[in-house]
């Protein structure tokens, strides 16, 4: 199942498959401010479906990530998701902006582990 939603530039979509040992969600494209709310949606209505089982969020394909898409993927992260970051496929160095890019990963990464650790 595909939840598209359409941008100017580009489209952000959030992939849900439900196999039978892990529930995953796919964020694909651009991760603005403006879909947090369908990605918490998604998140909401799968929720009673996850029971027991691995709970990932991979964001293997995001190409960008708002700072105000943060504090979802930090409650998701706090209500035991595992989160799979895109900066394990880093974007090839002559693509515009792959830098702050990465260290919007890795920012995000840092956040999640002092909040793991306190």
């Amino acid at each position: 199942m595909i939840c598209p939603k359409l941008r100017s530039r580009e489209v952000f979509r959030v992939g849900i498959h439900d196999g039978a040992e892990e529930f995953r969600l796919k964020f694909e494209g651009r991760f603005a401010a403006d879909d947090v709310r369908e990605a918490e949606q998604c998140w909401q209505t799968a929720a009673s479906t996850i029971a027991g089982r691995r709970f990932v969020i991979d964001l293997t394909e995001v190409t960008s990530l708002d700072p105000g898409a943060r504090p979802l993927l930090a409650r998701m992260s706090g209500c035991g998701a595992e989160l799979i970051p895109s900066a394990v496929r880093p974007r090839p160095v002559d693509q515009p902006n792959s830098r702050h890019y990465l260290k919007e990963i890795s920012d995000l990464l840092a956040c999640l582990l002092l909040r793991w650790r306190t």
